[in-house]
């Protein structure tokens, strides 16, 4: 069996490390967040900015970072005294229980409104320390968390930003058909020639009856007066007045067909508003409008 040659061997060595060197390169830091020194703050005001800043960074970087109340908890029973972020002995000690690689290391002082907090970053493995620049927030401007998202790329240089997220989708274009009903009025322009035609005959006709109605009417008192309730009168002149009554209630029935016509006409006549389609635009969304009589 043919030995394996030096060429062949880093090709395969070389090939095994890409990948490790990669999960590394990808793997994000994992940091804590510790309180070194305060000033004016009580234990519960320095959970509380442990908590903000380790936020702030998860927010701008690609980091595993622990802070606030869980770390408070972790390390209660250590009773760790103040400065003792400062030893070598203490950094690894903390390090191991919370099973991190990095300290954020912060020293804090409160003044009015006013915050200034210090940093220290320390890589544990090595002991290596780095003073970063001090971030001061007036707290009636500016929120801390706000503040320390500002200044994580120079806290933690060598984490990666974190990517911003992708935008919102754009909401659904929703096209709303719109029926209108409008109502318009029956009689809102003059008559038409026609309604005036049936009008004048309605009117005529009205008065011709009124007339024939009145002129009957008086020659059956003169009939009256003349006795002919209990004696035979002429025939002729009794057939008149019979005439003059169906001749007045005939022309009454045609003024009466003739003004209906006439309204039935003038209605008839008034347009009806077309159909009219508009696309109003809108938040997010066209809006078709659609007016007209249905």
């Amino acid at each position: 069996m043919r030995s394996p040659s030096c060429l062949e061997l880093c090709l395969a060595l070389s090939i095994g490390l890409v990948p490790a060197a990669a999960a590394a390169e990808d793997a994000a830091p994992r940091v804590a967040v510790v309180i070194d020194t305060a000033v004016n703050l009580d234990h519960g005001a320095q959970v509380q900015l442990a908590e903000q800043v380790a936020d702030a960074l998860r927010r701008a970087l690609v980091v595993d970072v622990a802070g606030g109340r869980e770390v408070d908890r972790r390390l209660a029973p250590m009773q760790l005294p103040e400065g003792c972020f400062r030893e070598p002995a203490c950094q690894r000690k903390v390090a191991g229980i919370l099973e991190v690689d990095e300290l954020l290391a912060l020293v804090a002082v409160r003044l009015g409104t006013r915050l200034q907090v210090e940093p220290t970053w320390i890589h544990v493995p090595t002991g290596r320390a780095v003073n970063r620049d001090a971030v001061v927030v007036d707290t009636v401007r500016e929120s801390v968390p706000d503040a320390i998202q500002r200044a994580a790329p120079q806290l933690l240089p060598e984490a990666r930003l974190r990517p911003a997220p992708p935008p919102a989708p754009p909401p659904p274009q929703v096209v709303v058909m719109e029926r209108v009903r409008t109502s318009t009025p029956a009689f809102s322009r003059p008559p038409p020639l026609s309604a005036w035609i049936a009008g004048g005959v309605a009117v005529a006709a009205l008065a011709a009856g009124t007339g024939l109605g009145i002129s009957a009417r008086a020659d059956y008192n003169e009939l009256e007066d003349e006795g002919c309730a209990t004696v035979a009168c002429p025939a002729d002149r009794i057939d008149r007045v019979d005439s003059k009554a169906l001749a007045a209630d005939l022309l009454f029935a045609t003024a009466g067909a003739a003004a209906i016509t006439g309204a039935l006409l003038w209605y008839l006549d008034t347009p009806e508003p077309p159909i009219t389609a508009a696309v109003v635009p809108g938040p997010g969304a066209a809006t078709i409008q659609i007016g007209g009589r249905f």
